[in-house]
């Protein structure tokens, strides 16, 4: 079953929203909106469209992470930074493969430092080339 309201309340804690301003942008009542949180009210699909929005996922994204919930990722930028807003828009939430998706990223990461590496590594070959080079000048 899902678990709209549920969700809803921890996304909208998450991104540090009220329930007065979820209802404004909902065009609803407050008491509506908390009905919907308190899973006493089950809003239509029209009203779900828009909750997506808010928090700009789509339809089906939300409806996914409201069934089987999330992996959450924060990004290295949001832990360096100390700006409370821009910490909070760092946050990532992925549906029921979010750890297949961040595996992915992690494999990339890690070849993209493989790389740099042996980049790096050709580079200091070609420094000590260069030095030997630069002797074999001077003892001529």
């Amino acid at each position: 079953m899902t678990q709209i309201g549920k969700t809803l309340k921890r996304l909208r804690a998450l991104k540090g929203f009220t329930q007065e301003h979820m209802a404004e942008k909902l065009h609803m009542t407050t008491d509506g909106y908390a009905q919907i949180e308190r899973d006493v009210g089950n809003p239509n699909l029209p009203k779900i469209e828009k909750i997506a929005k808010i928090f700009d996922m789509t339809t089906v994204e939300f409806l996914d992470f409201c069934e089987n919930g999330a992996t959450f990722y924060i990004s290295g930028d949001a832990q360096q930074n100390n700006n409370t807003d821009s910490k909070l828009s760092m946050y990532y939430l992925f549906g029921k493969n979010g750890h297949e998706i961040l595996l992915a990223e992690l494999e990339k990461a890690e070849l993209t430092i493989q790389h740099k590496d042996e980049l790096l590594e050709q580079k200091q070959n070609e420094i000590n080339a260069l030095k030997e080079i630069i002797e074999l000048l001077k003892t001529k």
